[in-house]
């Protein structure tokens, strides 16, 4: 028995090619489930978000509370919600955040300004901001890279597929025996000579066009009866 395939001399070809017919079952399926990945990444939660900062003052350092506001007005930006920073680049003017906290009715589309400390004391005084920045564009990052998704549903239908294809052709008793009884009732057809095939097909082609010619010849005599008559209008 080679490599504990069933009867591996016999039913060679009808086995190869049943092994080929779910290999490129699994290879179409695959290639649905590759546009499909994309699309099941959009739909997965978005915990982190990409800030872009203009004018940004001070740093932020990593995991530190950030405040995030918004309004109609720069010059009276209220706080809608609170997050951690993931990470900060001073040279892109990025800020990346997490663990987000939003007003009711606000969302992170309306943030235009982030800060850490600031605010007001009990008195109403403004206290000072150890990092401000506006914020110009605002990107939810994806929790898992749409590629690895769209290739892990792949990858696993092609193996899936491969398995399938081992387990019907070389381990499954059942499926291997009709097969074998497949293979051995085609070798009793009597195929019919590429002569034979080829005066088939010319019969079929000039009977097919007579039968067209026919059908061509009294719909072409009805519809000038007809309108002759006056029944139909050319």
């Amino acid at each position: 028995m080679a490599m504990g395939i069933y009867k591996h001399s016999e039913g060679y070809w009808l086995r190869v090619l049943t092994a080929g017919a779910i290999g490129m079952i699994a290879l179409a399926t695959a290639a649905w489930a590759w546009s499909q990945g994309a699309l099941l990444a959009e739909k997965l939660p978005r915990p982190s978000w990409e800030l872009t900062l203009r004018a940004a003052k001070g740093a932020a350092p990593l995991e530190a509370p950030l405040t995030l506001l918004g309004g109609s007005r720069s010059d009276q930006m209220e706080p809608i919600g609170a997050a951690k920073v993931v990470s900060y680049d001073a040279a892109q003017s990025t800020v990346v955040i997490h663990d987000i906290g939003m007003n009711a009715g606000s969302v992170v589309s309306d943030v235009k300004r982030v800060r850490i400390g600031g605010g007001k004391d009990a008195s109403g005084a403004d206290l000072p901001a150890s990092f401000n920045a506006d914020v110009t564009n605002r990107n939810a990052q994806a929790l898992i890279e749409p590629k690895y998704v769209q290739g892990g549903l792949a990858g696993v239908i092609m193996v899936v597929g491969g398995v399938l294809a081992f387990w019907f052709t070389g381990v499954s008793r059942r499926a291997v025996d009709f097969l074998i009884a497949t293979d051995y009732e085609m070798r009793k057809v009597n195929w019919s000579t590429r002569r034979e095939v080829t005066g088939s097909t010319w019969v079929v082609v000039g009977a097919s066009v007579l039968i067209a010619l026919f059908i061509f010849a009294f719909d072409f005599l009805f519809s000038q009866f007809f309108q002759r008559i006056g029944v139909l209008v050319h």
